[in-house]
Order: C-alpha cells, then sequence, then structure tokens
C-alpha cells in the first residue's frame, strides 16, 4: 500500500482497500479506486437528517385506512374520520373494533388495523412516519394523514428504543411471534 492509501476493515475477514484520489478538476470522472462502499453511501444519504439516520426507535402501530375513489369527498372522508377520532377517544380495543369494521386495508383489516412494530423510514410511509417518530411520541390516536395509498387514521401504541435479545425473548415482535406460534402447532 503507498502512504496515501488505506485499508477499511468491514468485520470478519473482509477488507477493502482504498486508494488515493485522483487529482481532477471539478466535473471529471471519478477514478475507479474511489468509487464504491463510502461513496454509494454517502450519496445514499445525503439528504437524510442526521436524526434520521440514527433514529433506530420502534413502533408499535395500527391503522384505519380509506382509499380514494370511493363514495365520499375528500372533505366528508376527512369528517367521518375526525367523528372516529370521537368515537375511539383513547382506547385501542375500540381503534381495533372500528378497523374490523371499517378499513380498506386488505393486509390489516382483520386484525384490527394491527401493523406490528415499525422502524423509521422502513416499513411505514413517509407520512405517517413523520407522525409516529416524533422527538417524544404519545401514545394515541393520529389523523387523520393523506398518502398515496389514501387516508390514515393511525394508533400509536408505543414508541421505544429497540429490543435487546432478552426482551425479544419475553415479548417478540409480531413476525417473530407468528413463526414461533406456526413452529408449536
Amino acid at each position: 500500500m503507498t502512504s496515501s492509501s488505506f485499508l477499511l476493515l468491514l468485520g470478519g475477514a473482509t477488507a477493502l482497500h482504498v486508494g488515493p484520489r485522483a487529482v481532477r478538476s471539478p466535473g471529471a470522472a471519478r477514478s475507479v479506486s474511489t468509487m464504491g462502499l463510502l461513496d454509494g453511501f454517502a450519496e445514499a444519504t445525503k439528504h437524510l437528517p442526521i436524526q434520521q439516520m440514527i433514529d433506530q426507535r420502534v413502533a408499535k402501530v395500527s391503522h384505519i385506512l380509506m382509499k380514494p375513489g370511493g363514495s365520499m369527498t375528500i372533505e366528508e372522508a376527512r369528517a367521518q374520520f375526525e367523528a372516529w377520532k370521537v368515537e375511539i377517544g383513547g382506547d385501542s380495543d375500540k381503534f381495533a373494533e372500528v378497523a374490523r369494521r371499517v378499513s380498506e386495508c386488505e393486509q390489516t383489516s382483520e386484525k384490527g388495523g394491527d401493523l406490528g412494530y415499525c422502524t423509521r423510514l422502513k416499513q411505514l410511509p413517509r407520512q405517517i412516519d413523520d407522525v409516529v417518530f416524533v422527538k417524544e411520541p404519545v401514545p394515541g390516536v393520529y389523523g387523520p394523514i393523506g398518502t398515496k395509498q389514501g387516508l390514515h387514521l393511525v394508533y400509536l401504541h408505543s414508541c421505544g428504543e429497540p429490543m435487546g435479545r432478552t426482551e425479544a425473548l419475553f415479548d417478540p415482535p409480531n413476525s417473530l411471534k407468528e413463526k414461533l406460534n406456526q413452529v408449536g402447532k
């Protein structure tokens, strides 16, 4: 290795040799030695605020979905969501009951709108992420929230730090619970 190059240890026995950057004028093509892992990461994350990149909290979320193009106008749908918010109050069981009755989400309506455990920027539309993963989230009903799928009423059950291995054994997230139940049958 030359004095201006270095090894990037990626874990285990894997290492990446990064060579010197070529001196170039602005707009010139990058040298092959500088393209790769670090440049790709920098490019992919350059528009994300630091807080979003390090926010690894886990939220348990349920929702009620009304798809666009139904029999109601957007104003009527928003009024209906407000009426459901009053009916539900802060009761998660009541939310699940209303979701089973009215939600247009094929995947979750039978489960009371349960989306399970979600992490930031992974499972939820951005508009819902922005409501669920606020700095200090408070459990309760939020919405209506508009996404490309339609209007959502969201119930935030909890939002906290990711589970450790010990916690996961005693209270695993939904997908793991389902797998464990299938193994037990």
